[in-house]
């Protein structure tokens, strides 16, 4: 599992960034408000939560621990998922 991840943000898309750690670039999916706090050729530090499925392994990133607490405590209500729960993240401040 992966817990942080520093680099040089590569670029920032709706909904997620590429972050490059020692060549390899990482796509980290990320809400909205995070996103508008990050400047790509900057180096950045994220938390992150990996996700790993048998068809797929995403990255979501938060720039402070307390966002990766509320996204992980929303992720133990039944019926929310990683997306979901980024979604409700950026509802609210």
């Amino acid at each position: 599992m992966i817990g942080s991840l520093r680099g040089v943000l590569l670029e920032v898309h709706a909904g997620f960034c590429l972050l490059e750690v020692g060549g390899v670039g990482h796509v980290v999916r990320s809400a909205p408000g995070t996103l508008s706090r990050l400047t790509a050729g900057n180096e950045c530090f994220l938390y992150i939560h990996d996700v790993v499925r048998e068809d797929a392994r995403e990255l979501f990133g938060f720039l402070e621990r307390g966002e990766l607490e509320l996204f992980e405590r929303l992720l133990g209500v039944n019926g929310v998922g990683p997306k979901v729960a980024l979604t409700l993240l950026s509802a609210g401040s």
